[in-house]
């Protein structure tokens, strides 16, 4: 009986650290981030929501409302991405160049004048169908040298759409979202070529 309650266990744990590949942030106003993976296929693609998340994942993102459907116009990642990414023991790992420039203009966000912005509705509660938008994959961010799980913490900030011209408006319109945690897993790469640290036969 006590080996068969440790299995259900075992399956239990097993289940919800898939169930959570997909991470959300504090709502604010009625609106939440969610963060995820969207993993290419040989012919098309899918979004990651009940497996781990692979640093060759592209990272997807998309915006919900609660309390029902409100445009959203967001930055690009230098004015509106910050990210870092730990390892297992707490440290945090060096960026890309790519990586670098992600929130490098984060504090020069005031209005529709700072930069290019693109739009997208968030309507309702949590849905793996809506229309996400995607970032560059972890493994072109960071430098990950390791196979292990990372974690990679993301923060975003955007705009409530405003008809107003005036800049001080849509300052007033600016959302910080909480940051949100994900887990990255950099698999051993087993390939005939590729030396590992294995015990031989």
């Amino acid at each position: 009986m006590k080996n068969r309650l440790t299995i259900s266990i075992l399956i239990y744990l097993t289940s919800a650290m898939q169930i959570f590949a997909v991470e959300m942030s504090e709502i604010t106003n009625g609106l939440y981030l969610a963060i995820g993976a969207w993993r290419q296929a040989p012919t098309s693609g899918q979004l990651v929501t009940n497996e781990t998340i692979r640093f060759d994942d592209k990272i997807a993102w998309c915006v919900f409302f609660k309390d029902g459907k409100m445009e959203i116009n967001y930055p690009d990642a230098i004015h509106g991405v910050k990210i870092k990414m730990l390892d297992s023991d707490g440290n945090e790992l060096a960026k890309t160049e790519l990586g670098k420039s992600f929130g490098s203009k984060w504090e020069h966000l005031h209005s529709y004048k700072n930069t290019k912005l693109g739009s997208i509705d968030a309507w309702g509660e949590y849905n793996p169908y809506q229309n996400w938008r995607f970032l560059s994959p972890p493994q072109d961010l960071f430098v990950i040298k390791k196979p292990g799980i990372y974690t990679l913490e993301i923060q975003m900030q955007m705009f409530r759409h405003s008809g107003s011209g005036d800049p001080d408006v849509w300052f007033k319109n600016l959302i910080h979202f909480s940051p949100v945690k994900i887990k990255v897993e950099k698999q051993l790469d087993l390939s005939p070529n590729v030396q590992t640290n294995l015990p031989s036969k």
